[in-house]
């Protein structure tokens, strides 16, 4: 007879024809052997006795308790995950409709002023002021390039690859319930997408989705798709993940799709800005004081440096691309990470290096259009490019482009913005400076600190 430990108990052996027998303690299995194998303390013990049965020594309840817990921990964490999930869903959904917090009254009192004392009016979509941005086709002011709405004509070689299912990516995670979207009414409808005003758990918000005759091309589907993906989150060189979120950024809340064979009406689903877009609002109102443009102009610089900051460059910077919320609060839209997003682009905000290299956009770049928005800014209106030859032979074009924005600047323009203008809008890159330098020279707060200063 012996005893050794089995799972923390003792397994208690006998020659005895009984069972095995489990003991917690050692001297509780010595009893056991005493009771079970009397002939070993009577010394009558013989060889025909017969040796115990095999038996399964008994689960380790300590090893219940660890899985217990683990199960537990891993409940915990997927209850976690999803309540961060619908914490962060429900933080966007509120932000579409909130105002913005600030510093500054964008309005520069508490009502807005005009000189010619007309009356603000709420937005009016059906009016014709489009809540994304929409370019007037003139042959002077724009040109237009092959990727509409937003869409990108990719060259997808491999049939198969067009019949693929869509890659989603991690849209996923903004997937919204269809069933709480209701399309109220069509906005705009383009050559490629439709932008719908909408409600969403009765909250106001824009849709914008393919048209009837894209909507089933996989192609425009996929460049639809990867589009919505620059807009939720951003990969940088290192290989983390970012999610573009600033009050300065027209919000992504979220999109929808259905198809049972792959997604199809894939929908996605933007905050609503009460105002529309800034070109829009500088052409149907009188004149607005500089304290309001400056703020505007601040804003979007640090809409600029926030981007710059996450390695993305915007692209088409101009008052097109601009929206105003129900507070008058500029956000910027149309943010992408792929040049080739760019619908009907404002020649006149176009770098010269980016007009002769498409591909040349950078950080500079987008501090060019900054200063042709100071431009427009101070006229309320497009600067004209009519007269400005750009084919001429001797490359001289730009240099008379910027004679001519030196000259339009009015009399109410603040100096040191027509300054800076010019230095935004210098024919080498290397000589603008970078947008934190912009977003500076534009804070209100500095320019009322000096002012305070001055009248001391």
């Amino acid at each position: 007879a012996a005893a050794h430990v089995v799972n923390n108990t003792y397994e208690c052996l006998s020659v005895g024809e009984g069972g095995c027998h489990y003991s917690q303690t050692n001297a509780e299995c010595a009893l056991w052997l005493q009771s079970e194998n009397k002939c070993w303390v009577t010394g009558n013990c013989t060889a025909t006795t017969t040796p115990p049965q095999p038996c399964v020594p008994p689960p380790d309840p300590s090893s219940n308790d660890v899985t217990v817990v683990l199960l537990a921990a891993i409940g915990l964490g997927l209850m976690l995950v999803v309540f961060l999930f619908w914490r962060r869903r429900q933080h966007l959904l509120h932000h579409a409709t909130a105002a913005s917090s600030s510093h500054f009254d964008w309005t520069g009192t508490t009502k807005a002023k005009h000189t010619n004392k007309q009356q603000l009016v709420p937005y009016q979509p059906e009016a014709g002021l489009l809540l994304l941005p929409t370019r007037a086709r003139t042959a002077t002011t724009f040109i237009q390039s092959d990727n509409d709405d937003g869409l990108a004509n990719h060259n997808l070689e491999d049939e198969e690859e067009a019949l693929a299912p869509l890659d989603m990516g991690n849209l996923a995670l903004w997937q919204l319930d269809a069933v709480d979207l209701v399309i109220n009414k069509a906005l705009h409808v383009g050559t490629r997408a439709v932008v719908s005003l909408a409600t969403l758990k009765h909250q106001t918000v824009v849709v914008k989705s393919l048209n009837a005759a894209n909507a089933t091309d996989r192609r425009a589907m996929q460049v639809f798709v990867n589009g919505m993906q620059c807009l939720s989150t951003y990969d940088d060189d290192n290989g983390y993940t970012h999610v573009l979120e600033s009050p300065y950024i027209v919000t992504m809340i979220g999109c929808c799709w259905s198809g049972g064979g792959g997604p199809l009406n894939v929908m996605l689903v933007l905050e609503y800005m009460a105002w529309g877009d800034l070109r829009s609002y500088l052409g149907s109102v009188g004149a607005i004081s500089w304290q309001i443009k400056r703020n505007w102009a601040h804003a979007i610089a640090q809409g600029l440096v926030y981007l710059h900051s996450m390695d993305v460059v915007h692209q088409a910077i101009d008052a097109a691309n601009i929206l105003l919320d129900s507070h008058l609060h500029p956000k910027l839209t149309n943010v992408t990470a792929t040049s080739s997003s760019s619908t009907y682009t404002d020649m006149a905000t176009l770098a010269p290096e980016v007009l002769e290299d498409a591909a040349a956009v950078s950080e500079a770049s987008d501090v060019y259009a900054i200063g042709m928005l100071l431009v427009e800014l101070d006229a309320q209106q497009p600067f004209d490019m009519t007269g400005i030859n750009m084919d001429d032979i001797d490359g001289t074009w730009h240099d008379r482009k910027v004679a001519a924005v030196a000259q339009s600047f009015s009399a109410k323009c603040p100096p040191d913005v027509r300054q800076l203008a010019l230095r935004c809008v210098a024919a080498e890159p290397e000589d603008r400076p970078n947008v934190l330098e912009v977003a500076s020279a534009l804070d209100p707060y500095d320019q009322r600190q000096s002012s305070v200063v001055d009248d001391i």
